[in-house]
């Protein structure tokens, strides 16, 4: 299944106002095999530093076009750079050998950077113990997020 392109890219959502040279500071996301996939992104502007959520449902599947709901305010810098500096604390060692098989399960990422330097971790449904700290920071950015973050706009195709 093609994951739609709002949730990779949350900045160029239709469904929410445009902004002026949107720029991704940080990305998260949630995709669980039975329940709505979710993307988090928080995006620096011309106009100011937002949060950004993409809501696809997944299971109102045979449309044309994929149903997304979106919602976003306005981000305080402080909230950002605390998350961010949790997140640049941790440590953990990129490249592990993991066996795991499986069918249906969770999806978890998160991604940060610029041109210059940029890094997306992702794992599937539970990380190797190394990544421990990363899964809990990835928990309470979500849940951090999803409290600062309005109910989704109404459906958008």
């Amino acid at each position: 299944m093609k994951i739609p392109d709002a949730l990779e890219h949350p900045e160029r959502y239709p469904g929410l106002a445009e902004r002026k040279l949107p720029r991704v500071l940080l990305r998260i996301w949630c995709y669980p095999s039975f329940d709505p996939y979710r993307s988090w992104a928080a995006i620096q502007a011309r106009e100011g530093l937002f949060l950004r959520r993409i809501v696809w449902d997944q299971g109102r599947t045979g449309r044309l076009k994929p149903t997304t709901y979106g919602s976003e305010v306005p981000l305080e810098h402080s909230v950002f750079d605390e998350l961010v500096a949790d997140l640049q604390a941790i440590e953990l060692p990129p490249f592990l050998a993991v066996s795991t098989i499986g069918l249906d399960g969770t999806s978890y990422g998160v991604e940060t950077g610029s041109y210059m330097l940029s890094a997306r971790l992702a794992w599937w449904q539970t990380p190797p113990e190394a990544w421990e700290p990363l899964r809990n920071w990835h928990a309470r950015a979500s849940a951090l997020f999803d409290s600062l973050l309005p109910t989704a706009t109404p459906e958008f195709d």
